[in-house]
């Protein structure tokens, strides 16, 4: 299939997060990697994960940031957005609600 050019940057992008989760590396996306992945792919990193402060327990070995996004707008530097993704998940705060394996 032949992609534009955005098109397979965003594909791009995805194969590089699957590696990097594959090979259990950090991966640090920029706020606009990651809003090209969601409006080309329909897929929203941010939204199809936990952040930390939602999280009260991870599963064993498993407790340690894979994705983040950055957050920087303009010239104001906001704090990264860390994504936990479910099966890192044993427990979440909010009403103690089992997650995952």
């Amino acid at each position: 299939m032949k992609f534009s050019k955005r098109e397979q940057e965003a594909v791009d992008l995805f194969f590089k997060v699957a590696l990097s989760l594959k090979e259990g590396n950090h991966l640090l996306l920029s706020s606009r990697e990651h809003t090209l992945i969601s409006s080309v792919l329909g897929i929203d990193l941010k939204k199809s994960t936990f952040r930390s402060k939602q999280v009260e327990q991870f599963v064993r070995d498993k407790g340690f940031i894979l994705l983040s996004v950055s957050s920087r707008c303009s010239s104001w530097n906001y704090p990264n957005t860390n994504c936990i993704f479910p099966f890192q998940v044993s427990k979440l705060k909010s009403g103690g609600q089992n997650v995952g394996s």
